[in-house]
């Protein structure tokens, strides 16, 4: 999320040609629902381990993800050419209605509602998210290189 919003503010300075713009926007697009996705995963077979000042919190989160049908927008489109359901290409008219579905007409507003950095927890996704990772970190005695050992 960050990166699109580094993105943006380059393309207000500079005149980034259509195509890198687009294309670089559809990475980030794509990076997120992969991101929210993750979590859907996470949740669902961990959801026992989150500290109870994140339960509330990670629910709602999982709810709204599920209300903009991230995951299945992410299991059809998100690194697929073709369409199962139709064994043809996907449509890319289809594909922008679903993101377009996903991050609303204002969607600055949804990467805020991800991560923006001036707001602490619980007001965004990643901050709640990081909560919850400190919180089985320290509840299980897990360490910086246990949860990251491909640094």
């Amino acid at each position: 999320t960050r990166s699109l919003e580094i993105f943006e503010g380059l393309n207000r300075k500079t005149t980034i040609h259509p195509v890198v713009y687009h294309g670089m926007r559809r990475m980030c697009q794509s990076q997120t629902i992969l991101g929210l996705s993750k979590f859907l995963e996470f949740y669902g077979a961990y959801h026992d381990l989150i500290p109870k000042d994140c339960k509330e919190r990670c629910k709602n989160i999982k709810k709204g993800i599920e209300a903009k049908k991230i995951y299945d927008f992410r299991s059809k489109y998100v690194a697929h050419l073709i369409d199962k359901e139709t064994g043809r290409p996907l449509d890319l008219d289809q594909l922008d209605y679903y993101v377009a579905s996903i991050f609303g007409e204002d969607e600055r507003h949804f990467i805020l509602w991800v991560n923006d950095q001036s707001k602490k927890f619980p007001e965004t996704v990643v901050s709640v998210l990081e909560r919850t990772r400190d919180g089985i970190m320290a509840e299980h005695a897990i360490s910086k290189d246990e949860m990251n050992p491909w640094k």
